[in-house]
């Protein structure tokens, strides 16, 4: 597997490099996310987990083709599970909304009670 950069943009906003790649597999299949993450891990001396292949492109029936990969300042995995813990937080802070329990269940008396008469009649039969 050959890689060549052809295009590497650093964007801060998103605190991360975005690279558009060149890959050439001559003779075999293309090449997985995994695979390609492994090898511009090793190829930009960075962190593995640092590393996301958000899109890899090839022409059918030929032996390379593009990819886009996210070199991010903070692994991926760990931003993920910090943005799951803020979302938990913000659903325990917010007021749970109240709902009137008047209202809900006769509509769920009123549905269990055909459905109950139903079964006996298909019982006598």
């Amino acid at each position: 597997m050959d890689i060549k950069i052809e295009n590497k943009n650093d964007n801060r906003l998103l605190k991360r490099k975005e690279l558009l790649i060149k890959v050439d597999y001559e003779g075999k299949q293309t090449v997985s996310k995994k695979e390609l993450e492994a090898a511009i891990a090793i190829m930009e001396k960075v962190d593995f987990m640092n590393v996301k292949a958000s899109k890899i492109l090839s022409d059918h029936g030929r032996p390379f083709g593009k990819a886009w990969v996210h070199i991010c300042d903070e692994p991926v995995a760990e931003k993920l599970e910090a943005q799951k813990k803020a979302d938990e937080a913000k659903a325990k802070e917010a007021p749970a909304e109240v709902k009137p329990e008047g209202e809900e269940k006769p509509k769920e008396e009123a549905n269990a009670a055909p459905a109950e008469e139903k079964k006996e009649e298909v019982k006598s039969e």
